[in-house]
């Protein structure tokens, strides 16, 4: 018994278990066609990977683009003029409706990773939608958001 206690506290010295600090999701409003950089605040030791993560309402996370030893690189469906992507930042050119979600990033070293500050983006402005109803007449409707 009294081993197992010593056994506990030599591991609790040399790996001392910290609380993680709960992070509340900031909000950014951006116009429909307009632009927005979001920042993710790394020091050059925890610059040796870092990733960019979308998540919109409801579904699964999706991964941005990766940030290895300085080398950016946007995933598939990312990879458009739309999007940059440089050490420490991410832009979005043009914003669509489809670009609502919370996009945070995860960076590190080989020892530590962290995830930063999320940040919510709400796209505002008018949306157009057109549906049919029946074959003789068409019906538009303007949401605003």
């Amino acid at each position: 018994m009294m081993g197992g206690l010593a056994l506990l506290l030599l591991l609790g010295t040399l790996y001392p278990i910290e609380a993680a600090e709960v992070q509340q999701v900031s909000l950014t409003e951006a116009e429909l066609g307009g632009n927005v950089t979001f920042q993710c605040s790394v020091s050059e030791e925890e610059k040796n990977v870092l990733y960019w993560y979308k998540q919109p309402l409801g579904c699964t996370i999706q991964t941005v683009a990766t940030i290895t030893f300085t080398k950016p690189t946007l995933r598939t469906q990312f990879n458009k003029p739309r999007f940059r992507v440089t050490q420490d930042s991410l832009t979005i050119m043009n914003i669509s409706k489809e670009d609502e979600a919370t996009y945070f990033c995860f960076y590190g070293s080989q020892f530590s990773h962290s995830f930063g500050d999320g940040v919510f983006l709400a796209v505002k402005g008018k949306i157009y939608l057109t549906c049919s109803v029946g074959a003789t007449f068409d019906v538009r409707q303007i949401l605003e958001i």
